[in-house]
């Protein structure tokens, strides 16, 4: 009786140590993801950039590429 006593308990605390770790884990990625892309939002609006091109009444979906040829300077130091 005593073993299984032991046995039980140790499957009890596995379970709730489980549940627990699931529980921190959802609320602190929920968190960072509303600050980190709640921040960006705000950011984002302030600064009024758009990541995305909604305007869908183009010819083509092309971006004009500065193909110019470019001196070792340039080359440098891109980023």
């Amino acid at each position: 009786m005593n073993v299984e006593f032991f046995k039980n308990y140790k499957k009890g605390l596995h379970f709730f140590g489980e549940s627990i770790s699931a529980i921190v884990s959802s609320v602190l990625l929920t968190f960072v993801y509303i600050v980190g892309v709640g921040c960006t939002a705000v950011v984002a609006r302030v600064a009024r950039k758009r990541f995305i091109d909604y305007n869908l009444d183009k010819k083509t979906f092309w971006k004009e590429v500065d193909s110019r040829e470019k001196t070792k300077e340039e080359y440098l130091r891109q980023f």
